[in-house]
């Protein structure tokens, strides 16, 4: 028997996020924004005083008969886009208050992560959880750490989900059992559970995370929506005019939108 989590627990997670969910991003870049750096197309990020220089790549280059499109490259490893992604991911996480934080797999992102949750935790004065899903490229490593925690082979294919990021190949991932029966237990008792990425484009990657926490929740009896887990993100990558509506109905909570910029940057490189 499927059941759904009970209003009262609804509510109190939307609740938690209203005043962030009904606030524009402070920064919303667009392709005026962009200067060159070196000669490189760059997009300027900031927080706190600090600025990170985002290269700009067009995804369509050596592609004939097609316009470019500029995607802005945040790379987290570099000194000052990893500050600047905790400076401004820590403070909606402290607003948020998780009681639990969950990341997707990402050799780039989970430095990042981990200190804006750390720092979030200071700031609350407490400790906050993260847990990071199952995730790659290897379905077999994905599925092997699956049955290592009990699940039968005939029930993996209901606990993965496959999908691809804007900028990779085909991905994998899951949710652990240990961590679904987690999430439970802070759902009953009307806890917040969110997710953090380190930058919000295609959404591939977060409706995947969002699948399996829902198809693991579903094997422990609750049929959860999928917005019930807000999600925390550096930047959100937008073709064309920002939709602060759109933001919303995602549940999606971040401070910063970065165009993707189709066409010439001629003008803007002069």
């Amino acid at each position: 028997m499927i059941l759904e989590v009970e209003e009262s627990v609804f509510a109190a997670t939307m609740n938690a996020n209203l005043s962030l969910l009904d606030r524009s991003p402070r920064q919303v870049l667009t392709k005026n924004d962009v200067r060159a750096v070196e000669g490189q197309p760059v997009l300027p990020l900031s927080a706190n005083g600090l600025t990170a220089y985002l290269p700009l790549k067009n995804v369509n280059a050596g592609k004939q008969d097609v316009p470019p499109v500029w995607i802005a490259w945040f790379d987290p490893l570099e000194n000052e886009a990893g500050q600047v992604g905790v400076d401004l991911i820590a403070p909606a996480l402290t607003q948020i208050a998780p009681d639990l934080t969950i990341q997707p797999a990402s050799s780039k992102s989970e430095g990042m992560i981990a200190a804006a949750v750390q720092r979030a935790g200071t700031s609350l004065d407490r400790s906050i959880p993260l847990v990071t899903l199952l995730g790659g490229m290897d379905l077999d490593a994905v599925q092997a750490a699956l049955v290592a925690e009990g699940v039968r082979e005939s029930d993996l294919p209901g606990w993965t989900v496959s999908y691809q990021p804007i900028t990779g190949k085909i991905k994998h991932m899951a949710v652990l059992p240990s961590v679904a029966d987690r999430m439970v237990e802070i759902l009953e008792r009307g806890g917040q559970v969110t997710l953090v990425d380190d930058i919000y484009s295609s959404g591939a990657t977060v409706r995947a995370a969002r699948e399996v926490m829902g198809r693991a929740l579903a094997r422990r009896g609750y049929d959860a929506p999928a917005t019930l887990f807000p999600v925390v993100a550096v930047a959100q990558e937008v073709e064309g005019d920002y939709d602060d509506a759109q933001r919303r109905e995602i549940n999606l909570v971040c401070d910063a939108v970065i165009p993707v910029i189709v066409g010439p940057l001629d003008d803007q490189l002069q």
